[in-house]
């Protein structure tokens, strides 16, 4: 893998504006790009022809492992399935730790910044099935999952 690329994805997960190397990202969008810069097997091909929830076969959550509140490896994608209507909702990118940075999914990570940051260790449980209180919608509920990819 070229050291450059590798680079920029690490500066990603640093701190880097994902808004400086993509145009008009939904969160799916940025969180593939970072995981391209990182290794992961997507290819430029790819990059050029899909987007936004076009990506979500790929990311494949629900074939990864759900979290169960452990810490996650800088890097890896984390999807937000939201349980009443039973989709992926919002992808976010691990910071290592429970920490998780997305870009549009309000609380549960709006900009790729640190203020955007999430905390998955701060979302309240409603149940021993590691379902979790929506933040952007008290009323519903989510379960978050890893991706393989």
């Amino acid at each position: 893998m070229p050291i450059v690329k590798y680079f920029i994805g690490c500066h990603l997960l640093n701190n880097g504006n994902v808004n400086n190397y993509i145009h008009g990202p939904i969160c799916h969008d940025a969180v593939i790009f970072t995981r391209f810069l990182l290794g992961a097997n997507i290819t430029r091909n790819q990059l050029m022809n899909m987007n936004g929830i076009g990506w979500l076969n790929q990311l494949n959550y629900l074939n990864g492992q759900p979290w169960q509140g452990n810490n996650i490896p800088a890097g890896r994608a984390v999807g937000f399935r939201d349980l009443n209507v039973g989709q992926i909702i919002h992808s976010s990118i691990s910071l290592g730790g429970t920490r998780v940075r997305g870009i549009n999914g309000l609380l549960l990570g709006n900009g790729w910044t640190n203020a955007g940051d999430c905390n998955l260790g701060g979302l309240r449980p409603v149940n021993n099935n590691h379902h979790y209180q929506n933040p952007n919608n008290p009323g519903g509920n989510m379960d978050v999952w890893i991706s393989n990819l």
